[in-house]
């Protein structure tokens, strides 16, 4: 796989700055709504309902003499404008999540696979250096009996499809190189 050979170059202090722009960008957003589990359910999701939002408006617009005297179509024409925005805003999210979840489990992979390395120069050596035993059984004590396969094992933002992870318990020997 090709990008496994990207590499991220970013630093903790790159990191940090993200995660305050990201903070920021949340802060500014004052109109956001957070929905319960039950809530959203209820709702539903409008994008879905995108297109007939659209052309309702239009059929609006082009007929006014057809609307109740009661309907609000300056108060549609700011909700549609709104739906049409805000999904322009979440696709774009989206995208980026689903970027930041494939570099995720880009650096995952080589992050355990040094790990691995690593967890197996320590065990052989823990049969000739003594103390080396405490660090093994603390190591085995934070690795899990069975890591998740596929594409549970890197949690998606609610509302997309997860990424495909690499296949986090396949063994990895010192031979195979991920550049």
């Amino acid at each position: 796989m090709k990008t496994t050979k990207q590499t991220v170059t970013q630093t903790g202090g790159d990191f940090e700055a993200l995660h305050g722009a990201v903070s920021a960008l949340r802060e500014q957003m004052t109109f956001l709504t957070a929905l319960t589990p039950a809530e959203r359910g209820k709702l539903g999701y409008a994008a879905a309902h995108l297109e007939e939002i659209k052309a309702s408006l239009a059929v609006a617009k082009a007929n006014p003499s057809l609307l109740p005297i009661a309907f609000d179509l300056p108060r549609f024409e700011v909700d549609a404008s709104h739906v049409v925005n805000l999904h322009q805003v979440s696709t774009q999210l989206k995208s980026l999540a689903a970027d930041v979840q494939d570099t995720l489990a880009v650096a995952s992979a080589r992050a355990l696979k040094s790990s691995r390395q690593l967890r197996k120069v320590v065990k052989a050596m823990a049969a000739s250096t003594p103390g080396l035993k405490l660090v093994t059984e603390s190591l085995d004590a934070v690795t899990p009996r069975s890591a998740p396969r596929g594409p549970t094992a890197v949690a998606a933002p609610p509302g997309t499809a997860p990424a495909p992870a690499p296949a986090a318990g396949s063994p990895v020997s010192p031979q195979t190189q991920v550049a």
